[in-house]
């Protein structure tokens, strides 16, 4: 996935007080976003953050993960459609990364 880097200006944010702004989890889709955030809330001067930092949990970035933890922690190709129905959950998987 490609985020493509765009100033503050044009967001229109620059000079803004906002105290903290809480950003949805689709930027954290790349590891590209972290950057953006953190010169975002520089750039600013204000807190902007994920939602990972607002409720204190590590930061995952499953999806920027997405190929190599499908690589090293494959499912059945039936696992999707099992899921879905109830029939399997994700705990054998929270421990393994």
């Amino acid at each position: 996935m490609n985020i493509e880097i765009i100033g503050t200006e044009s967001l229109g944010v620059r000079g803004l007080s906002f105290g903290t702004l809480i950003l949805d989890h689709h930027l954290m889709r790349s590891c590209t976003g972290l950057e953006w955030l953190e010169r975002l809330s520089s750039e600013t001067g204000n807190s902007v953050i994920c939602g990972a930092d607002f409720m204190k949990t590590p930061r995952m970035l499953l999806e920027a993960r997405r190929k190599s933890l499908y690589r090293d922690m494959p499912v059945p190709a039936s696992w999707h459609e099992a899921y879905g129905k109830g029939m399997v959950s994700t705990d054998r998987y929270w421990n393994l990364g």
